[in-house]
């Protein structure tokens, strides 16, 4: 019976839990390389809710050897400066001029729109490769390294390769048995404005 039920279980050498920034990166990084993947993400459409990311260099470096540097580029205005105040006095704490050419060559830095930046990896991806609407509720290990991921609607998929990028409560990373998050005390508020001149950003 058991054999049975391993014939009718879908299968899959690469699957990546998650469809965010992470995922998408992933799969995309994959499929320049020639390799296929299937993204499970629990949401009906592509989730685009949040705001904005400060990407730097090293990130513009990755979107590049991605193949979608330019493209982000192109819809982000470069950060001229950095401006760190004092949560205290309100007064400037710190200053940087992105301007000035650094140690390691010019700097980069681009306030990128959460949802652009989805789309546009979304966009590169081949059709069919995200499959939306596929919560993975549990993962067992057949014991012969193949991963057996059961969904939400009762199916069951079965992969060689299993990548966790499922976000904060990432059901990988408790099969994995990986600690629990614990709060830093810490929150950050972010910004995103347009300007006559371009794009501004801040973060407290």
């Amino acid at each position: 019976m058991a054999t049975t039920t391993r014939q009718k279980d879908a299968a899959e050498d690469v699957v990546i839990a998650g469809a965010g920034v992470a995922g998408l990166a992933v799969a995309l990084g994959l499929h320049r390389k020639g390799v296929r993947s299937v993204v499970l993400e629990s949401s009906p459409v592509l989730r685009t809710s949040g705001f904005a990311i400060m990407a730097w260099t090293n990130a513009f470096r990755a979107l590049d050897a991605l193949g979608v540097g330019d493209t982000i580029r192109s819809k982000h205005a470069q950060i001229q400066g950095v401006r760190i105040m004092s949560s205290s006095t309100g007064e400037v704490a710190r200053e940087m001029d992105l301007r000035v050419q650094g140690k390691l060559g010019p700097h980069e830095a681009r306030c990128v729109q959460r949802n652009v930046l989805l789309e546009t990896l979304e966009a590169e991806l081949p059709r069919g490769t995200i499959r939306y609407s596929s919560k993975i509720v549990s993962v067992d290990d057949d014991g012969d390294g193949t991963k057996i991921l059961h969904l939400a609607d009762g199916s069951t998929l079965r992969a060689k390769v299993l990548i966790g990028c499922d976000g904060i409560n990432s059901v990988v990373a408790r099969w994995l048995g990986l600690a629990k998050l614990s709060d830093s005390g810490r929150t950050a508020t972010r910004g995103h404005a347009g300007t006559p001149t371009g794009t501004a950003s801040s973060t407290r």
